[in-house]
């Protein structure tokens, strides 16, 4: 493997054509490529002058302080209870990262030798032999230092030195000390924003360069054809142009030749470099018969294609071959705010400058997209435990339950590679912050932000499954005032290096008076530039935050806060889900999971409501806050905390809000029923539909079905087709029964399954139950495996729970009397006697 050892020129190509090869896990960032990588990462020393004079410890680069501490029975557990808070240690001392590395370099060959930190949180010096290189004061910026003349033939020692009195301008992850779903800490800043965890979070390593580094490669998509307002044909449409920009570097003057390889096309282009930076742009051709088009996940296959640029030097340095390799989708996104579908209004916008008013939905390859997901967090708030399975996995689990949009949020990080490779296989479009966001986090139109900006678009714009960039979270950017930085600076910067997205001034935002191109939301390079739209005309919304099912948020009081549930029935804005006598100080085993299948369950019955009402409305794009959980808690994610921790399961632990998006409301094809027995049935997919629609009344006292409706359907091609139907129900009654509403397709197969309340369940009257659970002992060949449970009375709202890795096939269900067999679904680390130890099944009625 390359971490540790210096790479020869042969077997640098190879590694660069293999992404991730550099460490297995997949969470490096695509080196600069030259003549020779050393990997400087693993275990590295760490000591502290002030804390404790005579004694270091052991570290891990990549990682963070609080770990390092916590691995070296420094510190407990900094999750547990409240330790987050009890920050003299990891707080109070400067703290020196120490290692020692042996160089080859022959400061006489003529090339460079660089050091090269993909990621430094929160402040440091760095120094190599005792030569101060300079500071990195940001997250988010790949540093470079040339040590040609610093280096030794042998054994040289790099410190990284991490102080808190440097000035950092708020450029590290924003709710690292805290967000109203994250642990505030009682530690600041220089410049006064929470702090938690700092260190080394991505690679260190030294590249030497002899000829020229290619220090970026960016391939860009365009679509070459006219504006499509009906799906693209695969093998038959324009095809596109991919502008591939080369970023090399070379000490001196340096001639060459720079190819760029695909499977669809080949281009050189001779070069003759000054010295510094140098940006080679070549066009490759990619026409319709030779490539598939990516699409989004239910859409269609999400086609990649690996793409290589290299770099050979003439003459004596002939050898010298840098080489690099990015993978990309072709398709054509449009952000659209006018009636495209009108074909004058294309005709007559095609060169138009600025926004419309219309509304705002998107556009995939021609197709209408109902775009369903949900608000990415980072998965850490210690990035020592950043586990590349766990972000792969999330991805998944955001696709199995339906999912087809995530959008990365301000105020964490720029995720890693292996994040966006699974968004790009899976078929998930990202709708992508820059990394901004409120208290202390908000722009300067510095050196450093600008080299930010550029570094982070140049590594992750090859992604084709990011489709949209914009300036922030909340940020409310106004021309003229503080925050039209966002538009001036901040997305004229990431315009100006990836003109081939949508770009959004913040999220939300009212849109764009100039600066884009009306049919597409692509940058149009206009002289008048990015200028938002003045006024109140609202495109897109945040919110309402209604903060679970009235519960107290994670940092919040110990009160009940309730709210109207908004479920099908009259209810007064004080009642809550489980009534109002809940004794939130109650503690000990049976309370706490009292507590969590309540909180669980009331976010779940509130989410969907919401979803059904916004379907109803034929809104297109919906994106919960939140996905995922940054640290062990009961949250507002629909997947749990991620990182394989004891107790926790990989890419999350679903909550039953993640299962009523599979069985229903993120389904292509659903149908629900609201108050007075109004119902629709919904069409959201990329195919027309024929099927069928039953409505059914099950009994909670015996689990017992009555049949209200069942008719076939026939609808187009969606999305946003939308049947409205009533069903009688004035024998109904919300105390003593549950609404369940399926669709079928034409060959029988169940497409959604969805439970309707019509009370919230304090009023309901279920029976006590008996659940017994048999895990099998086979497994079947796509590895799951089966789990039986049995009663004798029916049972509302059934929830198992296990530790094993993975997840069930349904969960949050009614159980009728009699067995009913589900599947478990395993994860990575899947172990069989794990889950017959530890699941345990749980429903309303002992919860009341």
């Amino acid at each position: 493997m390359v971490r540790g050892s210096v790479l020869s020129v042969a077997a640098l190509v190879a590694v660069a054509m293999a992404l991730g090869m550099v460490r297995a896990d997949g969470l490096v960032d695509h080196p600069i490529a030259g003549s020779a990588i050393n990997y400087l990462d693993g275990q590295w020393e760490l000591s502290s002058f002030e804390f404790a004079p005579d004694r270091t410890f052991k570290a891990q680069v990549p990682g963070d302080l609080i770990t390092d501490l916590q691995n070296n029975d420094l510190i407990g557990d900094p999750l547990y209870e409240l330790n987050f808070k009890n920050a003299t240690l990891w707080n109070d001392y400067d703290w020196t990262y120490t290692t020692t590395f042996t160089s080859n370099y022959d400061p006489s060959s003529g090339a460079a030798l660089w050091l090269v930190l993909d990621g430094v949180k929160m402040g440091a010096t760095v120094s190599v032999n005792n030569e101060m290189l300079g500071s990195v004061t940001d997250q988010f910026h790949r540093y470079t230092f040339d040590i040609s003349e610093l280096v030794k033939s042998g054994e040289n020692e790099l410190q990284i030195i991490f102080i808190n009195d440097i000035h950092t301008d708020g450029r590290f992850m924003a709710c690292t000390g805290g967000w109203d779903w994250a642990p505030y800490t009682t530690t600041e800043s220089y410049e006064g924003a929470l702090t938690f965890s700092r260190g080394i979070w991505k690679s260190v390593y030294t590249v030497e360069i002899d000829g020229a580094a290619i220090t970026h490669f960016v391939p860009h998509t365009f679509y070459r054809g006219e504006y499509p307002a009906t799906r693209l044909e695969e093998h038959a449409h324009d095809g596109f142009a991919v502008q591939a920009h080369v970023h090399l570097w070379s000490k001196t003057a340096t001639s060459g030749t720079v190819t760029v390889t695909s499977d669809f096309d080949t281009q050189t282009l001779k070069v003759d470099l000054p010295g510094g930076d140098y940006i080679a742009n070549l066009t490759l051709s990619a026409n319709a018969a030779d490539i598939d088009l990516w699409w989004p996940s239910g859409y269609g296959k999400a086609a990649l294609y690996n793409v290589t640029a290299s770099f050979t030097a003439d003459g004596a340095l002939q050898a010298s071959t840098a080489s690099a390799t990015r993978r990309i989708g072709f398709r054509m996104f449009a952000l659209v705010t006018g009636n495209d579908t009108d074909p004058e209004y294309r005709t007559n916008n095609k060169y138009v400058d600025g926004t419309d008013f219309h509304g705002m939905y998107w556009r995939v390859n021609g197709l209408l997209i109902f775009s369903r997901g949900a608000n990415m967090i980072p998965m850490e708030e210690l990035e020592g435990r950043m586990n590349a399975e766990a972000h792969r996995q999330l991805v998944v689990s955001a696709r199995d339950g339906g999912m087809n949009t995530l959008r990365v949020w301000g105020g964490g990080i720029f995720l890693p590679d292996v994040w966006y490779d699974t968004c790009d296989e899976m078929g998930i479009l990202v709708y992508h912050d820059m990394a901004y966001a409120q208290q202390g986090h908000s722009p300067s139109a510095t050196a450093t932000q600008d080299a930010e900006l550029r570094h982070q678009i140049r590594r992750l714009s090859h992604h084709p499954s990011i489709v949209m960039y914009d300036g922030c979270n909340e940020c409310q950017v106004v021309i003229g005032t503080d925050t039209g930085i966002y538009a001036t600076f901040v997305m004229a910067v990431v315009a100006e290096e990836d003109p081939s997205r949508a770009v959004w001034a913040s999220c939300p935002s009212l849109g764009w008076a100039t600066g884009v191109n009306r049919l597409t939301g692509q940058p149009n390079r206009s002289p008048d530039g990015l200028v938002t739209h003045v006024g109140t005309t609202t495109l897109e919304t945040h919110g309402p935050y209604q903060h679970g099912s009235g519960f107290p948020s994670v940092n919040g009081g110990a009160t009940l806060s309730p709210f109207d549930p908004n479920i099908p029935t009259t209810l007064t804005p004080t009642e809550a889900y489980f009534g109002n006598d809940q004794d939130l100080n109650a503690t000990g085993e049976t309370a706490f999971k009292r507590q969590l299948y309540q909180c669980m369950l009331g976010q779940a019955l509130e989410m969907k409501s919401n979803i059904e009402t916004r379907r109803g409305t034929n809104q297109f794009g919906i994106l919960v806050w939140q996905l995922n959980e940054i640290w062990p808690t009961g949250g507002w994610g629909s997947l749990e905390y991620g990182t394989p921790v004891q107790g926790q399961v990989i890419g999350g632990r679903w909550k039953p809000l993640h299962y009523f998006m599979k069985k229903s409301v993120y389904a292509d094809v659903m149908a629900t029923c609201g108050t007075n027995g109004t119902c629709y049935v919904k069409n959201d997919s990329p195919s027309a539909f024929s099927g069928r629609v039953v409505v059914e009344s099950l009994a909670l006292a015996d689990g017992s079905s009555t049949v209200l409706f069942n008719q076939t359907v026939s609808m187009a091609t969606g999305a946003g087709i939308t049947k409205w139907f009533n069903v009688d129900l004035s024998n109904f009654n919300g105390t003593k029964a549950l609404l369940r509403a399926t669709v079928q397709s034409g060959a029988g197969q169940i497409v959604s399954d969805n439970i309707i309340p019509f009370v919230t369940p304090a009023n309901m009257q279920v029976p006590a139950a008996n659940i017994t659970v048999t895990v099998s002992d086979s497994t079947h060949s796509d590895g799951t495996v089966d789990v039986v449970l049995s009663s004798q009375k029916p049972a509302a709202y059934v929830v198992l729970t296990t530790t094993a890795q993975g997840r069930f096939s349904d969960n949050a269900f009614f159980l009728t009397p009699g067995s009913h067999v589900v599947q478990f679904v395993p994860f990575a680390g899947f172990d069989h006697d794990e889950l017959r130890r530890t699941i345990r099944v749980e429903h309303l009625a002992q919860m009341l």
